[in-house]
């Protein structure tokens, strides 16, 4: 009986100590993707869209010069 208590003991100790970090440690990298994601969205956005005008517009260029 004793051991089978220290079994659960050790298995929820354990747990303790694998579980939590990795789901505060997937918690923590979920923030800082979406974090630094709308950061780098920021930083780009006007990257982005001078890109998506370029590869809109340069169809259409190539379209008219033929």
């Amino acid at each position: 009986m004793q051991v089978a208590d220290n079994f659960h003991v050790g298995k929820l100790i354990f747990h303790l100590f694998t579980v939590a970090p990795l789901f505060s440690l997937t918690l923590i990298i979920k923030f800082t993707l979406v974090f630094s994601f709308k950061t780098v969205c920021i930083l780009t956005r006007y990257d982005a869209y001078s890109v998506l005008s370029y590869q809109t517009i340069k169809p259409f260029g190539n379209h008219h010069s033929v």
